[in-house]
């Protein structure tokens, strides 16, 4: 046996060891002020997000709602020249990014800002985590449905009007360790009744308390 009491061929976690006296290190995952922000370029996949568009009421980077700070946030638009959409027709559009999570983080915590205004329990914003096997389609959820398979709902807008921009804070579970984690955020709307403007985010931030790294 070795010194260390490890037998030639056993299993042993370097890392884990190194670490096991180590504190944790908030860290942010997801910056608000750059890809969380979409202050890194004009488009959504400039900023690692890709947009799942309807025809109309759908998702655009500008700062007419205006961004909460910086040069632009997303928001939905009826056909991508206001800060409005229309309550006559059924769309659910989506926007979503792709983010590591170190194994072994806890303390797993999704910040973001928003305001918006819409229709209690149909027209409204959703936010759901879900693994990148998981890709977001136009249209689904229907309205006034919450259901994406394989995803979990984690917020659901409830407030309505939001005329200012309100910071949001979720929990999200420590199984997350280890994973990529999708972030999606959906806007849903039914066919009748609803008052704009729909929904605008910005500085949204994704962090954990991830173990310190090892020192030799």
């Amino acid at each position: 046996a070795s010194a260390g009491g490890v037998c030639a061929g056993a299993a042993f976690n370097l890392y884990a060891s190194a670490n096991s006296n180590s504190s944790p290190v908030n860290t942010t995952l997801l910056d608000p002020t750059g890809n969380g922000g979409f202050e890194t370029g004009i488009a959504f996949s400039d900023n690692n997000w890709t947009a799942v568009s309807s025809a109309s009421n759908f998702w655009v980077l500008d700062n007419l709602a205006p961004a909460y700070a910086g040069s632009q946030g997303a928001h939905v638009s009826l056909n991508g020249s206001a800060y409005d959409y229309s309550n006559a027709t059924f769309a659910t559009s989506h926007i979503y990014s792709d983010v590591p999570i170190p194994a072994g983080s806890t303390n797993i915590s999704l910040k973001f800002y928003w305001k918006g205004n819409g229709e209690s329990g149909w027209d409204r914003m959703l936010v759901y985590t879900a693994p990148t096997s998981v890709t977001p389609v136009v249209n689904v959820p229907v309205s006034n449905s919450t259901v994406l398979t394989g995803a979990t709902l984690v917020w659901t807008q409830v407030t309505f009007p939001q005329s200012t921009y309100s910071l949001v804070t979720v929990a999200l579970p420590n199984s997350l360790a280890g994973t990529n984690v999708r972030l999606i955020f959906t806007w849903q709307g039914d066919d009748s009744y609803g008052t704009t403007p729909p929904a605008a985010i910005d500085n949204i931030m994704l962090s954990a308390d991830v173990p310190a790294p090892a020192a030799f």
